[in-house]
């Protein structure tokens, strides 16, 4: 990964991105309005839930570009469906499944992912790998 990219991924799982609302505090920014909407502050957390269309749509080509990277990286079905189940929650947009598991899961592997999902529901999506390079735009 290039040094600007980590250090973007860095910044983004220590909630260190530069909002609106921290630039305005520091005196960088005249008001701490997000940007798109214009109607809430940009807060980290407003960050992945703007409901304004662009950034709404922002997110959306963010996620399946970053689905189809793993899809054609040979990723488990099981896993891109999870993921776009749960990022599509994170991120707020509209849930229209774009992959879908044809067959039925096999014992060990619905335990090993459930576990897996209860792991990474502990520690959050949104502070997850993958939504910290959704947030950024890079896969």
């Amino acid at each position: 990964m290039k040094v600007h990219h980590r250090a973007s991924v860095v910044k983004m799982m220590h909630k260190w991105i530069p909002t609106y609302s921290t630039l305005c505090r520091q005196g960088r920014e005249s008001s701490p309005l997000c940007p798109q909407c214009k109607s809430q502050i940009e807060t980290w957390n407003h960050v992945y839930s703007c409901s304004d269309p662009t950034a709404m749509e922002y997110h959306r080509t963010a996620l399946y570009s970053f689905l189809s990277t793993m899809a054609q990286s040979g990723a488990p079905i099981y896993i891109l469906t999870t993921f776009e189940y749960k990022l599509s929650i994170v991120l707020a947009i509209p849930f229209q499944p774009q992959f879908s598991v044809i067959s039925p899961i096999q014992p060990l592997t619905k335990i090993r992912l459930i576990e897996a999902i209860r792991h990474q529901n502990i520690v959050g999506w949104d502070n997850s790998y993958v939504g910290t390079h959704l947030a950024t735009g890079s896969t």
